[in-house]
Protein backbone atom coordinates (compact mmCIF):
# COMPACT_ATOMS: atom_id res chain seq x y z
CA UNK A 1 0.00 0.00 0.00
CA UNK A 2 3.24 2.47 -0.19
CA UNK A 3 1.78 3.63 -3.52
CA UNK A 4 -0.87 6.02 -1.88
CA UNK A 5 2.07 7.80 -0.11
CA UNK A 6 3.92 8.24 -2.78
CA UNK A 7 3.13 11.77 -4.37
CA UNK A 8 1.83 12.91 -0.48
CA UNK A 9 5.08 12.16 1.70
CA UNK A 10 8.31 10.89 -0.14
CA UNK A 11 9.88 10.10 3.09
CA UNK A 12 6.70 7.97 4.46
CA UNK A 13 6.53 6.39 0.76
CA UNK A 14 10.22 5.43 1.29
CA UNK A 15 9.79 4.09 4.54
CA UNK A 16 6.66 2.55 3.68
CA UNK A 17 8.51 0.42 0.70
CA UNK A 18 11.40 0.06 3.28
CA UNK A 19 9.37 -1.77 6.03
CA UNK A 20 7.01 -4.17 3.55
CA UNK A 21 10.39 -5.20 1.79
CA UNK A 22 11.64 -5.80 5.54
CA UNK A 23 8.38 -7.81 6.36
CA UNK A 24 8.04 -9.77 3.21
CA UNK A 25 11.94 -10.67 3.96
CA UNK A 26 11.41 -12.06 7.16
CA UNK A 27 8.21 -14.14 6.08
CA UNK A 28 9.61 -15.62 3.26
CA UNK A 29 12.97 -16.90 5.60
CA UNK A 30 10.11 -17.84 8.37
CA UNK A 31 8.21 -20.04 5.58
CA UNK A 32 5.03 -17.62 6.56
CA UNK A 33 4.71 -16.16 3.02
CA UNK A 34 1.35 -16.98 1.93
CA UNK A 35 1.35 -20.21 -0.78
CA UNK A 36 -0.61 -19.19 -3.87
CA UNK A 37 -4.01 -20.83 -4.23
CA UNK A 38 -4.47 -23.71 -6.44
CA UNK A 39 -3.77 -22.82 -10.17
CA UNK A 40 -6.40 -23.01 -12.56
CA UNK A 41 -6.16 -25.60 -15.11
CA UNK A 42 -3.54 -24.32 -18.17
CA UNK A 43 -5.66 -23.83 -21.46
CA UNK A 44 -5.88 -27.30 -22.70
CA UNK A 45 -4.86 -29.44 -19.96
CA UNK A 46 -7.08 -32.22 -19.65
CA UNK A 47 -8.15 -33.35 -16.09
CA UNK A 48 -7.39 -36.66 -14.53
CA UNK A 49 -9.75 -39.84 -15.67
CA UNK A 50 -11.60 -40.32 -12.04
CA UNK A 51 -12.01 -42.64 -10.42
CA UNK A 52 -7.93 -42.62 -9.70
CA UNK A 53 -6.42 -45.05 -7.93
CA UNK A 54 -3.55 -43.86 -5.67
CA UNK A 55 -0.89 -44.63 -3.00
CA UNK A 56 -0.96 -42.78 -0.07
CA UNK A 57 2.01 -40.60 -0.70
CA UNK A 58 0.27 -39.46 -3.64
CA UNK A 59 -2.76 -38.29 -1.49
CA UNK A 60 -1.56 -34.60 -1.99
CA UNK A 61 -1.24 -34.80 -5.23
CA UNK A 62 -4.66 -36.25 -6.02
CA UNK A 63 -6.81 -33.99 -3.19
CA UNK A 64 -4.65 -30.67 -5.18
CA UNK A 65 -6.20 -31.86 -8.94
CA UNK A 66 -9.43 -32.35 -7.18
CA UNK A 67 -9.33 -28.56 -5.78
CA UNK A 68 -8.00 -27.76 -9.28
CA UNK A 69 -10.69 -29.06 -11.30
CA UNK A 70 -13.41 -28.00 -9.20
CA UNK A 71 -14.10 -31.42 -7.90
CA UNK A 72 -14.77 -32.87 -4.54
CA UNK A 73 -12.70 -35.60 -3.59
CA UNK A 74 -13.88 -38.90 -2.28
CA UNK A 75 -11.84 -41.03 -0.83
CA UNK A 76 -12.34 -44.65 -0.14
CA UNK A 77 -9.45 -46.45 1.76
CA UNK A 78 -9.87 -50.19 1.30
CA UNK A 79 -8.82 -50.95 4.50
CA UNK A 80 -6.05 -48.27 5.28
CA UNK A 81 -8.76 -46.04 7.06
CA UNK A 82 -7.16 -45.56 10.00
CA UNK A 83 -3.72 -44.19 8.37
CA UNK A 84 -6.14 -41.53 5.96
CA UNK A 85 -7.59 -40.50 9.11
CA UNK A 86 -4.64 -39.68 11.12
CA UNK A 87 -3.37 -37.78 8.04
CA UNK A 88 -6.75 -35.73 7.48
CA UNK A 89 -6.45 -35.32 11.58
CA UNK A 90 -3.10 -33.19 11.69
CA UNK A 91 -4.74 -31.28 8.18
CA UNK A 92 -7.35 -29.26 10.26
CA UNK A 93 -10.56 -30.78 9.08
CA UNK A 94 -14.10 -31.04 10.10
CA UNK A 95 -13.92 -34.31 11.50
CA UNK A 96 -17.60 -35.69 11.44
CA UNK A 97 -17.32 -39.55 12.93
CA UNK A 98 -19.56 -42.10 11.98
CA UNK A 99 -18.52 -44.60 14.60
CA UNK A 100 -19.35 -41.84 17.15
CA UNK A 101 -22.52 -40.36 15.53
CA UNK A 102 -23.44 -44.89 15.57
CA UNK A 103 -22.57 -44.69 19.14
CA UNK A 104 -24.21 -41.53 20.68
CA UNK A 105 -27.66 -42.11 19.47
CA UNK A 106 -27.85 -46.05 18.72
CA UNK A 107 -25.68 -47.13 21.28
CA UNK A 108 -25.92 -45.39 24.56
CA UNK A 109 -29.02 -43.09 23.03
CA UNK A 110 -27.32 -40.15 24.33
CA UNK A 111 -28.44 -38.36 21.63
CA UNK A 112 -31.88 -38.66 19.72
CA UNK A 113 -31.48 -38.32 15.79
CA UNK A 114 -32.63 -34.97 15.49
CA UNK A 115 -30.29 -33.80 18.21
CA UNK A 116 -27.33 -35.49 15.99
CA UNK A 117 -28.39 -33.70 12.78
CA UNK A 118 -27.68 -30.25 14.79
CA UNK A 119 -24.25 -31.83 16.07
CA UNK A 120 -23.33 -32.62 12.53
CA UNK A 121 -25.01 -29.54 11.26
CA UNK A 122 -23.06 -27.51 13.39
CA UNK A 123 -19.63 -29.31 11.99
CA UNK A 124 -20.51 -29.00 8.52
CA UNK A 125 -21.87 -25.03 8.77
CA UNK A 126 -18.22 -24.42 11.30
CA UNK A 127 -16.19 -26.24 8.59
CA UNK A 128 -17.57 -24.19 5.61
CA UNK A 129 -17.29 -21.03 7.23
CA UNK A 130 -13.60 -21.56 7.94
CA UNK A 131 -13.07 -23.05 4.49
CA UNK A 132 -11.88 -26.23 5.99
CA UNK A 133 -11.89 -29.78 4.25
CA UNK A 134 -14.41 -31.79 5.80
CA UNK A 135 -13.30 -35.45 6.71
CA UNK A 136 -16.04 -38.19 7.28
CA UNK A 137 -14.22 -40.94 9.17
CA UNK A 138 -16.62 -43.99 8.38
CA UNK A 139 -14.23 -46.35 10.73
CA UNK A 140 -15.82 -50.11 10.77
CA UNK A 141 -19.09 -48.43 10.95
CA UNK A 142 -21.69 -48.46 8.16
CA UNK A 143 -23.65 -45.62 9.38
CA UNK A 144 -26.80 -44.94 6.98
CA UNK A 145 -25.79 -41.20 6.98
CA UNK A 146 -28.15 -39.84 3.91
CA UNK A 147 -31.45 -41.99 5.00
CA UNK A 148 -31.32 -41.34 8.47
CA UNK A 149 -29.49 -37.77 9.60
CA UNK A 150 -30.06 -35.75 6.07
CA UNK A 151 -33.03 -34.03 5.42
CA UNK A 152 -34.45 -31.23 2.68
CA UNK A 153 -35.01 -28.76 6.02
CA UNK A 154 -31.77 -29.17 7.65
CA UNK A 155 -28.90 -30.02 4.99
Amino acid sequence: VPGVLKDKNPAAFAMAVYLEAVVDTAKDKLGMKVKPAVLPPQPGEEPPVWPIVIDFKDLNKALSDAVKWQKTPLFVCNGKGSVVDTFFAYQACSLIDAKWILNKVDIVKEFSVQQMREQIRARLVSALKFGQPIHIAMSNSAVTLKSKYCSDAEF
